[in-house]
């Protein structure tokens, strides 16, 4: 009975001597349940040191795990209004409509010529379509009624294109110069959805060859081969088509090989079976009819020759 006495004495001053007293060593560590027995006044539980603090709640969506989430689409080319001849033009350098008549002819011409040379010179085959292709059709110029101008190329000529050559800029000669240089008049620019599907259709134009002096431009479209097991919902043809975007389709033999001809002066290429090509986008009227958008047909000039408004007719009678 005296042993344990002592012994418990002695193991209680033992304990008073050492520095900080008996809490210093009772309750050193910092366990949740051990604080509890402290002596502090406080109520707060001592966070566990060997566990993390509890993280907040995220704020921000998780980061994206696919290509189409990790940049949302947009439209890239944007136009300066929604009428039909605004929407003809790029409104990052549009200034005002170019009215029907010489100067917008020779805009154009000048647009689809630059564009023309300038593919050439990269040895990469593009070829007439739309609106395009039927003025070429008929006297080998454009339409005097066309706002624009409209071309093609294979996806896989667009994607080379896209790595070299994308925001460059052009003389009227298919020459590339710097930014801002005289001269470099012509801006070619890839969409950066040109890789991407339809979806929403508002990127349906790949790429396009604008005049920075007057916001015309040339629309680029891509055409590329669907898959073997693809289906399109009219028919399911796979392997052998090959469409764009806007759901224009075409069997390999209706494009390749290429005919090279010349447009607007210029050597130009356009689609083997052109005809079929043409009269399955406008029926075969639009390789007959002879009076098209308030212009006729001259046999004689080879020319569409505006037909003149009643007003005009009468006004000409009077003065006779």
């Amino acid at each position: 009975m005296r042993y344990t006495l002592l012994t418990t004495t002695t193991l209680l001053l033992l304990l008073l001597l050492l520095p900080g007293g008996t809490t210093s060593l009772l309750f050193k560590p910092t366990f949740p349940f051990i604080s509890l027995f402290s002596s502090s006044s406080s109520s707060s539980i001592t966070p566990d040191p060997f566990r993390p603090p509890p993280q907040p709640l995220p704020t921000t969506p998780s980061p994206p795990t696919t290509k189409e989430e990790e940049e949302e689409e947009y439209k890239y080319f944007i136009e300066p209004g929604t009428s039909e001849s605004l929407t003809h033009y790029d409104a990052r350098f549009f200034a005002s409509v170019l009215p029907l008549g010489p100067l917008r002819t020779q805009a154009l011409h000048s647009l689809i010529k630059s564009y023309l040379l300038t593919l050439t010179s990269l040895q990469v085959p593009t070829w007439l379509a739309h609106g395009t292709l039927l003025g070429w059709f008929w006297n080998g110029r454009i339409m005097p009624w066309d706002w624009d101008l409209d071309v093609q190329l294979s996806s896989s000529s667009l994607s080379q294109l896209s790595l070299s050559h994308n925001y460059t800029f052009w003389t009227l000669d298919g020459n590339m110069t710097r930014e801002g240089e005289e001269g470099g008049r012509y801006l070619f620019d890839i969409n950066p959805f040109y890789d991407r599907e339809r979806g929403e259709g508002v990127n349906v134009i790949d790429a396009r060859w604008v005049d920075t002096l007057t916001g015309l431009f040339v629309d680029i479209t891509g055409v590329k081969e669907r898959d073997e097991t693809e289906g399109d919902g009219e028919g399911g043809e796979g392997k052998g088509v090959w469409s764009c975007k806007n759901w224009h389709r075409y069997h390999t033999r209706e494009i390749w090989p290429l005919r090279e001809t010349v447009f607007e002066g210029v050597k130009a290429r356009v689609p083997w079976d052109f005809e079929r090509v043409l009269a399955a986008e406008y029926g075969v009227k639009a390789l007959v009819g002879m009076e098209w958008e308030g212009h006729r047909w001259d046999k004689g000039m080879k020319e569409w020759v505006r037909i003149p408004e009643p007003e005009e007719t009468q006004m000409e009678k009077e003065w006779s």
